[in-house]
């Protein structure tokens, strides 16, 4: 049985190329009746990796890689274990996928960012605040994968 998460992240891989890395998918806010556009990883970076992460530490950046339609923000994930790259993926985040497509790893928001900043900003108003995240892999983008794991989650 799935686990309840305050955020999903379902992807699924962008095309068969082997050397595009990039997935693409959707940002889940279940309690917040919203859903966005996004993406992880790029031509040589990994995606995220599958699991459950703790999400905190939300902040305004401008940096223009964190920044897409005028609009910066970033929610650090913590620290997880990837069994493709075989090594500890670390300075994982949320945020806005600014500058060129893709990114290092991390889930990059590409429709509704001005909302999704709010919803995250209102989830994570104060230092200390957390919030939950899982990242769902789908072999397509049907979606299946995250209906089975919403129902197996009871919602």
């Amino acid at each position: 049985m799935a686990e309840y998460a305050d955020i999903y992240f379902v992807d699924w891989p962008r095309n068969s190329s082997k050397t595009d890395r990039r997935y693409d998918g959707y940002l889940l806010i279940p309690g917040r009746n919203f859903v966005c556009q996004a993406d992880s990883g790029s031509s040589g970076l990994y995606s995220l990796p599958e699991g459950r992460y703790v999400a905190n530490n939300f902040r305004e950046r401008t940096d223009q890689a964190m920044n897409r339609d005028g609009i910066g923000f970033s929610v650090d994930l913590s620290d997880k274990y990837d069994p493709v790259a075989k090594r500890m993926r670390s300075l994982l985040r949320i945020h806005p996928d600014g500058g060129s497509p893709g990114t290092a790893g991390c889930i990059g928001i590409t429709s509704r960012v001005a909302e999704c900043r709010d919803h995250l900003k209102a989830m994570l108003p104060e230092p200390g605040s957390s919030a939950s995240l899982i990242v769902v892999r789908s072999p397509d983008n049907q979606l299946n994968h995250l209906v089975n794991a919403l129902l197996g989650a009871g919602l």
